[in-house]
Parts: C-alpha cells; sequence; structure tokens
C-alpha cells in the first residue's frame, strides 16, 4: 500500500471512533476529516469542499431534514408500529 492510502485509511478509521463515540458533533468531525486529508497533502485544497455544491449533496441535505421532520413529529414511530 502507498502511503496515502494508509494515510486515508486511518483517517477513515479516526472518523469512525469519533462518530461512535460521539462526542465531537458531526459536522465538526467530517470537517476535521477534510482538513487532516488536505494536511496529509491527499487532497488539494482547492478541491477540499468544492462538491459541497453538487446535487448529490443538496439532495442528501433534504432528505436528512424530511427524515428528522419525521422523526420529530413522531410518523417514524407510527410505521415501525
Amino acid at each position: 500500500m502507498t502511503p496515502q492510502i494508509t494515510a486515508t485509511l486511518i483517517i477513515i478509521v479516526a472518523m469512525f471512533v469519533l462518530m461512535i463515540i460521539n462526542k465531537v458533533p458531526l459536522a465538526v468531525t467530517m470537517t476535521l476529516s477534510g482538513i487532516a486529508l488536505w494536511l496529509a497533502g491527499i487532497v488539494a485544497p482547492a478541491k477540499l469542499y468544492s462538491n459541497f455544491g453538487g446535487s448529490t449533496i443538496i439532495f442528501l441535505i433534504g432528505m436528512s431534514i424530511e427524515v428528522y421532520a419525521l422523526e420529530v413529529t413522531g410518523l417514524v414511530d407510527l410505521a415501525a408500529s
């Protein structure tokens, strides 16, 4: 394995650990992972967050808002029962 692959895998494992522990907010975890990839020289600074405005990301954000609304209103519990 190349050093870039090894560094990327270490960063991914660290992200999963931070998400499982849930002591750091998810947005901070994702931001730190991007910065870690940049500092390791894996991702260029210009490409670091350039895809955040893409249609897929906007779709995922919209779906997250809808799922949260369904959880808050109790429709998820109703459908599960």
